[in-house]
């Protein structure tokens, strides 16, 4: 399949080994696919990341190439809840401070979305003894403070549910910078790699 920005090939991630449940697609999302697609190099550097995660640990992946029109969605949708949170704030403002939560959709070869481009993952840790997810403290697309990767480092944890959510996010994030991937300060669940 061809990539609007970059014209590069895609990988199924279910098919190179990884753990899978497309949110987008579940949810019925415009034009979100059932599959986890990503580019080549970062689904190799996805598979050197997920040897170092200590077992019954895997990596369970949520999103990764997006299209232009589940991109659109996305950000018109948060735009909308926002100004209906925020009546006060002007347009400009709500979409300032939506930087770092969706990314403006654009398939422009020189300033893309991360997701369209097949460079950017959305994912957890998953116990494969319990049959569950790792707690993280937030859902996936919790657009509040309280998703910033750093969030259990910067606010004292109150209980042990906090704590777990803490040490989840820095072994995911440890893990995964280690071989080169960036991490969202907004969403600890959201990575990179150009």
């Amino acid at each position: 399949m061809p990539l609007p920005a970059t014209r590069g090939e895609l990988i199924d991630c279910q098919r190179a080994g990884f753990l899978t449940s497309p949110k987008y697609f579940q949810w019925e999302l415009p034009g979100a696919r059932d599959e986890i697609l990503l580019r080549p190099h970062v689904v190799e550097k996805l598979q050197q990341a997920e040897k170092k995660l200590p077992n019954p640990l895997r990596f369970l992946l949520w999103d990764g190439f997006r299209c232009l029109e589940t991109q659109q969605f996305l950000y018109d949708d948060l735009f909308t809840r926002w100004r209906a949170l925020f009546p006060l704030l002007s347009e400009e403002k709500i979409r300032k401070k939506m930087v770092g939560f969706v990314a403006v959709p654009s398939d422009n070869p020189d300033s893309p979305s991360p997701h369209i481009t097949g460079s950017a993952i959305d994912m957890t840790l998953f116990d494969t003894k319990t049959g569950m997810p790792l707690e993280m403290g937030t859902d996936f697309d919790d657009f509040t403070d309280a998703a910033f990767s750093d969030y259990f480092i910067t606010h004292t944890p109150e209980n042990i549910v906090e704590e777990r959510a803490k040490n989840s996010r820095l072994l995911l994030k440890n893990i995964m910078t280690s071989v080169g991937f960036l991490e969202n300060k907004k969403e600890w669940w959201h990575f990179e790699i150009s």
